[in-house]
């Protein structure tokens, strides 16, 4: 497998994943949406066709928060139409740009058909900050406390179901919104919903065991890896994972109902942003212990000093953290899926597998934070990249851990073998010592013979170099010139022998220590046997021996 494929393969399993989501098997061939502030719901049956999302245009008046009697009797302005869900800070309406705090008027009128069902107002999280909800003139509740001024409001976001009875053919929805906070988001982030009783609670339902399937499966794994870093600490890639997944969980606490248990609506932001600014630099040092040399140095260092300095800003409420980090998450993504990418190309261990997961986790993250700016229309991808990501991980361990066991596995086998045969071994061993010594003795030996031969070899052409000068200094004068003549020549030739035999050693010299090269070639052998007699011959004159 290699990269583009890993890539491809990734992409289409997100698209799939997409669809699946976007998907209903119920859902009509048309779905009718809002305009002008009207959705026409005359043709939908709630229980045959499903839930409705109220996606569309809504009547939006910027500035005010008018009540239901204020429609009743016409003492409103004429209104500006927006889309929903959208945030207002992102939209403008006639070159005319609305800033992010502030408060504003939704409304929606829904016609129904006769049947008088009953029904549910159904949202998860819709609104971030202060919301205040009228169905047909009767207020039926919302989250926190809308007010004119941040002084006197609260902001709170809290699962939305809001059931009543259908009484006519027409609904009216009014909604009160308002932000004061710089770090959050005025208006809809996610779409309401009208619906059938039942099915919204079957939605719901679903919902929560999705989310605890996956609260539970995280959970799980978080305490498998500190377990696991608490074992080997010089693992610290154990506890980089155990952490990033701590903060995922905290960011996607308000997913999993933490807000029933702590109400505090500061509380709550605050650890979700914390997990959020936290999880991005953990993630660059898990990558960084993973990689060490794919990742420069200091982008992990670099990312753990923004994410703390902007979670300061986010708590002094510098306007625009969220913006800023959120430009921050996407650039640290596509970054580690080009490290990813990197060592998939220098064929690093489970680097494929690792370039599926994180590739998988980035996409997922820039489709929520693209929904969150309100940029695309889509669904929530990110628990589920995440849960995708903890899983490729278990299984990236799992061969790690097998790939370890069966070294040690093997490495147990040798050295079971070695002590079972150690002394078989020592013998082997030992005799392969005898062995060589006694080469090394036969050695010697011959040395020393070739040695012997050599020096009785030299002893005769030396000898006779000796008793010839010998007579010659002792009777130079009364030698006549022929038996000088005669004497100086045996002189010559047995220096000539002599010089031949001792330039013969120094090669057999240079043959022994592979200092010479092996070159065979045609000899005269009665050539070399008359040389050997001419160095012998002096000695066996003396002796009066015949050579023949």
């Amino acid at each position: 497998m290699n990269v583009f494929r890993s890539i491809l393969i990734t992409i289409l399993l997100l698209i799939t994943l997409t669809g699946i989501s976007s998907c209903n098997s119920n859902t009509p061939i048309e779905i009718p949406h809002s305009a002008k502030g009207i959705l026409d719901l005359r043709n939908w049956d709630f229980v045959k066709d499903g839930n409705i999302k109220l996606n569309g245009q809504w009547e939006f008046y910027w500035q005010r928060l008018y009540k239901p009697s204020d429609f009743q009797k016409e003492l409103v302005e004429k209104p500006e139409y927006i889309k929903v869900p959208k945030l207002w800070s992102i939209q403008q309406q006639d070159s005319k740009k609305y800033p992010l705090y502030g408060y504003a008027t939704y409304r929606l009128k829904v016609l129904l058909n006769d049947d008088k069902q009953l029904i549910n107002l159904y949202s998860k999280t819709a609104i971030y900050s202060s919301s205040q909800i009228f169905i047909n003139g009767v207020d039926v509740g919302g989250n926190g406390k809308v007010s004119y001024k941040k002084e006197t409001g609260s902001a709170s976001y809290n699962l939305l179901i809001k059931p009543f009875q259908v009484k006519s053919d027409e609904l009216e929805i009014i909604i009160h919104v308002s932000n004061f906070e710089k770090n959050r988001s005025g208006g809809f982030i996610f779409e309401l919903q009208l619906g059938e009783v039942n099915h919204i609670a079957k939605l719901e339902k679903k919902n929560l065991i999705i989310n605890l399937l996956i609260i539970g499966g995280i959970l799980i794994v978080i305490i498998y890896h500190f377990a696991l870093f608490m074992m080997r600490p010089f693992k610290r890639s154990n506890l980089y994972l155990a952490l990033f997944n701590l903060f995922i969980v905290s960011y996607f606490s308000s997913l999993y109902g933490l807000q029933y248990f702590i109400p505090n609506f500061q509380f709550i932001r605050d650890i979700r942003i914390l997990g959020w600014f936290m999880a991005v630099p953990t993630f660059m040092l898990l990558i960084k212990s993973i990689f060490p040399k794919e990742i420069n140095n200091h982008l992990p260092k670099l990312a753990v000093i923004i994410g703390i300095g902007s979670y300061l800003a986010f708590l002094f409420d510098i306007e625009y953290t969220l913006d800023f980090y959120k430009g921050v998450t996407i650039v640290s993504e596509l970054y580690i899926i080009v490290i990813a990418i990197l060592a998939a190309i220098r064929n690093k261990e489970n680097a494929y597998i690792f370039l599926f997961s994180i590739t998988f986790v980035a996409i997922s993250g820039i489709n929520d934070s693209l929904l969150h700016f309100g940029l695309i229309k889509s669904v929530n991808l990110a628990q589920f990249g995440i849960f995708m990501f903890l899983l490729i991980q278990s299984f990236i361990l799992s061969s790690r851990f097998s790939t370890a066991y069966k070294k040690n596995v093997k490495m147990s086998n040798e050295l079971a073998y070695v002590n079972k045969n150690l002394e078989n071994l020592v013998l082997e061993r030992t005799k392969k010592i005898e062995d060589q010594n006694v080469q090394l003795e036969k050695l010697n030996a011959t040395k020393d013979r070739f040695f012997s031969i050599i020096s009785h070899d030299l002893r005769g052409p030396v000898g006779n170099l000796a008793s010839s000068l010998g007579l010659i200094t002792e009777s130079f004068n009364e030698l006549d010139e022929k038996t000088k003549f005669e004497l100086l020549s045996s002189l010559k030739s047995s220096s000539d022998k002599t010089y031949h035999l001792l330039e013969n050693l120094l090669i057999w010299s240079r043959i022994q220590g592979d200092s010479i090269r092996f070159e065979p070639g045609n000899l005269l052998l009665n050539q070399m046997v008359t040389e050997n007699i001419e160095l012998l011959q002096a000695n066996a004159d003396q002796k009066q021996i015949k050579i023949s």
